[in-house]
């Protein structure tokens, strides 16, 4: 019980200290004392940001004429596979529809096996 207290006690000073020290610095003033909060921050951790080179990839970026005949030479491919898959959707559903039926026929056909119990 005491420690749960304790607990909260330390919790609820955090939090109060934490809106006290933004309050002191400026954060919940006017739009002037933010600014200059922010400025002040930036100013005391310029000391402790050391900068860090990245390397960033290059990136080839496609021209115009490229992206053209890309996408032309795409859009008929899709066009084409399309069309090749609704031209082949009778003989296909004829099939399943086959299979299926064949198979419903062995099932209905066949003997029940007994049960081993």
């Amino acid at each position: 019980m005491l420690s749960r207290l304790f607990s909260w006690s330390v919790r609820g000073g955090l939090a109060g200290g934490a809106v006290y020290y933004s309050t002191q610095e400026g954060l919940w003033g006017d739009a002037k004392s933010t600014i200059s909060m922010y400025e002040r921050t930036c100013d005391k951790t310029k000391s402790l940001v050391k900068d860090v080179p990245i390397e960033f990839p290059t990136i080839d970026v496609p021209r115009p004429t490229e992206i053209g005949a890309f996408c032309r030479v795409n859009w008929n491919k899709a066009v084409y596979a399309a069309f090749d898959g609704l031209s082949a959707a009778p003989k296909k559903i004829r099939q399943w529809t086959s299979c299926g039926y064949d198979s419903i026929v062995k099932l209905i056909n066949e003997p029940p096996k007994p049960v081993q119990g």
